[in-house]
């Protein structure tokens, strides 16, 4: 699998480095959200879906927190995720996936910036909870992003939570400690 990714990456920097980037298409977000809810039902673990970009450093810094290796174990227990690019400039517009900019607007994501991720119960295929905060006394609410101060990641545990309610607070506080180290500088 690593192999196999490691080409498609290859592929597409060399069509980038040629100038073919207009050869490539991306996977439609129809074709990926059917795999990962179909995967994300067979492994009974819920699903994320994030909308993100190659120029979004926000983007980089959550997806870089997932992979970390003491938070990669305890996510990929628990979830399924699923990126979709959206947003890209002219040159780079190849590289977002067919559909995914109408599956963020029909979950409410239109104009949140990114990133942007709702989670899914695979079963049903409806959204659980998105990324945007409701406002309230003295604060407007609105996307989460990805989670840094305090009240965000507070936030984005509820919606794991919300969306996987037997999680273990041991892995909740893994996760926890994953995206406070974005603040440390780490």
């Amino acid at each position: 699998m690593k192999a196999m990714r490691m080409g498609w990456v290859l592929g597409l920097a060399a069509l980038v480095a040629m100038g073919g980037a207009h050869l490539f298409q991306a996977p439609s977000a129809a074709d990926l959200m059917k795999t990962s809810t179909e995967k994300a039902k067979r492994e009974k673990k819920g699903l994320m879906v994030g909308f993100h970009a190659s120029w979004c450093g926000w983007c980089k810094k959550m997806e870089a927190v997932l992979a970390r290796p003491e938070v990669k174990p305890v996510w990929e227990k628990h979830f399924v995720t699923l990126w979709l690019t959206v947003d890209e400039p002219a040159e780079k517009k190849a590289l977002e996936n067919p559909g995914a900019a109408d599956l963020r607007r029909d979950n409410k994501g239109e104009g949140q910036g990114i990133p942007f991720f709702y989670f899914v119960d695979p079963a049903t295929g409806k959204t659980i909870v998105n990324s945007i905060r409701p406002a309230s006394e003295g604060d407007k609410g609105g996307n989460v992003g990805c989670p840094v101060e305090p009240f965000e990641i507070d936030f984005f545990l509820s919606m794991v939570k919300k969306s996987r309610p037997n999680l273990a607070n041991d892995d909740l506080q893994v996760l926890r400690a994953g995206f406070e180290t974005i603040k440390k500088g780490g």
